[in-house]
């Protein structure tokens, strides 16, 4: 009968066990999935002196209780990260704006998860975004009921006058899925130290058995 310990209870073995389970409860899949942004046809108004390009693109992140082919409202709406026009509007930007209903949005998830078969976001950005010193707002529509002949736009003033004035009148947008959330802080130190935990077991495997 062999006197060694079982498994479990060899601290190096189990070191390696627990290592391989941080790493794969840190790259599980979070309770958000996020969804990048691209757009074609993008028309800008000349002059846009506010703009420095002309892209409309980003990212937003959808709660993982809406399942595909469900419909959902701005609260199912956890973060997103746009620029239009090279001016930046982050899900932080748009509450900072003081508005009762910072983010208006309706939309319905593709019937496979993977995009959105009707998607209506409407927003305003705060003056103390670069470029909103008087109004930045936009909206971007996919198969909207309640707008179909209303374009995916952007303007930003920069002046009361209206003097400055940067306008994209219209651009087609489309959503497709990244990946589950990006993990944060803590969820990276679990990580990293289940690649400690396990390098560091099988260095002391290899030592024993030499």
């Amino acid at each position: 009968m062999s006197s060694r310990s079982p498994f479990f209870q060899t601290p190096r073995y189990a070191g390696i066990v627990f290592g391989i389970l941080g790493m794969a409860m840190a790259t599980s899949p979070a309770d958000a999935t996020d969804f990048v942004l691209t757009s074609s046809k993008v028309v800008i108004d000349a002059p846009a002196p506010l703009f420095t390009n002309s892209t409309v693109m980003g990212t937003l992140r959808l709660s993982d209780a809406v399942l595909p082919g469900q419909s959902f409202g701005a609260a199912s709406i956890t973060g997103l990260m746009f620029t239009f026009g090279g001016i930046p509007a982050t899900l932080a930007d748009i509450v900072a704006g003081g508005a009762p209903d910072p983010v208006q949005a309706f939309g319905t998830r593709s019937a496979d998860g993977s995009s959105f078969s009707v998607f209506d976001l409407r927003f305003s950005l705060p003056t103390t975004v670069k470029g909103c010193s008087f109004i930045c707002a936009g909206q971007i529509v996919i198969n909207s009921p309640i707008g179909p002949n209303d374009p995916s736009n952007f303007i930003a003033i920069d002046d009361s006058a209206g003097t400055t004035t940067s306008v994209i009148s219209s651009f087609t947008p489309r959503f497709a899925i990244v990946s589950s959330a990006v993990p944060d802080a803590p969820v990276w130190a679990l990580l990293l130290t289940g690649f400690g935990v396990v390098g560091s077991g099988l260095r002391r495997l290899r030592v024993a058995a030499a």
